[in-house]
């Protein structure tokens, strides 16, 4: 086993791992399970791995894959046969060993938001609230005597294809972490029923499952991302009513003289849902740029795993590199940004996905 610190700000290791279950899930599909003694225990929901598929040189470079799940004892990935090195992994029995480099890249926030920062608030006074992180109903919970908790905001997790592995990794965490079930809502999207991966998992989780298949053999038929702009449509439009209706129940409802200005403020809180809903996704990029867009549409604070082809895994190749809005950049972000060919102009520059990412906030990317 190798430890290799990287920029300064994390480690990574290298291990030769033991092959505990190769099981077939799908057409093509397979969930890859391997023992790890350092890489399992620090893999992060959004991190990734990179396992070198065979012992010769063909193929020479390992393949990147996002975490499924991890434990102190192993972690696995979700894998689709696309070319010889998963081919080569297809065929992996138990016992067989394989060399894996990671965890890799920067995951999601979310495990960081609910863990003490700006969500736990239950705490603290209101005075010293930033109220743009809470959601209507947790305004009116503070102003009125209550607290403000973690119930109060919704995860929407939006995944298609192979880009769902991360997303169950990151409901796994966020189930451990205590959050409310029904607030963590888990979007699928498919060609058809049988490639709706971690399906059976998510609903063993206990999370509200949202399902679309572009034939319909299951869920609504059509894509993933008409169903997540349907439910923050309904969500916005019922929020309309809800601070409201709360402080009708306690016998708090506004005089006639201040009705309209509440209700000024109401409509202008439902146009920015971003205090009470955060979206995670990962997925195909034509995906990706249509979350994206709902995101901005209804100013939902979101972040998004890209997909591009990691040749190193830790920014040496620089093949993975993706245009974002040009900003200072922390050394603990990876990404070697002072590199003449990542420079763009004074508009954007080009990041590392392997170190930066591949988890970007959705305002970072420039789409092309």
């Amino acid at each position: 086993m190798t430890e290799i610190k990287l920029n300064g700000c994390r480690y990574m290791f290298r291990e030769n791992c033991a092959v505990i279950e190769n099981k077939r899930i799908a057409s093509g599909h397979y969930v890859l399970r391997l023992a790890s003694i350092r890489i399992a225990k620090v893999a992060k929901p959004g991190q990734f791995v990179q396992i070198l598929c065979s012992s010769a040189t063909s193929p020479l470079l390992p393949r990147p894959f996002s975490f499924l799940t991890s434990t102190n004892r192993d972690f696995s990935v979700l894998f689709h046969v696309i070319g010889k090195g998963t081919e080569l992994l297809s065929r992996a029995q138990k016992g067989d060993m394989f060399w894996a480099t990671g965890p890799l890249g920067n995951g999601f926030m979310a495990d960081r938001t609910t863990s003490g920062s700006r969500h736990s608030v239950a705490t603290k006074s209101p005075k010293t609230l930033n109220n743009k992180i809470l959601s209507a109903e947790g305004r009116t919970r503070l102003l009125y005597g209550g607290r403000f908790a973690q119930d109060d905001v919704s995860f929407l997790l939006v995944g298609g294809g192979v880009g769902i592995p991360p997303l169950y990794h990151l409901a796994r965490e966020l189930v451990k972490r205590k959050i409310a079930k029904d607030n963590i809502h888990v979007f699928l999207g498919a060609r058809d029923k049988t490639l709706l991966l971690c399906e059976k998992d998510f609903k063993m989780l206990g999370v509200k499952l949202h399902l679309a298949t572009n034939n319909g053999s299951k869920g609504k038929r059509g894509f993933v991302t008409e169903l997540l702009e349907e439910y923050l449509y309904r969500t916005s439009s019922d929020s309309r009513h809800s601070e409201a209706t709360l402080r009708l129940r306690s016998g708090q409802a506004p005089s006639p003289k201040n009705l309209k200005n509440e209700i000024l403020r109401f409509a202008q809180d439902d146009a920015n849902l971003s205090d009470g809903v955060r979206i995670y996704t990962c997925g195909p990029t034509p995906m990706l740029k249509t979350v994206s867009t709902i995101a901005k549409k209804y100013k939902v604070s979101c972040e998004v795993s890209v997909e591009e082809p990691m040749a190193c895994g830790f920014g040496a190749c620089l093949g993975c590199a993706i245009k974002v809005r040009r900003e200072d950049a922390s050394p603990c972000k990876g990404g070697s940004v002072i590199d003449p060919r990542l420079r763009g102009d004074d508009n954007y520059r080009y990041a590392i996905a392997c170190t930066e990412g591949p988890v970007f906030q959705v305002s970072q990317i420039l789409w092309e």
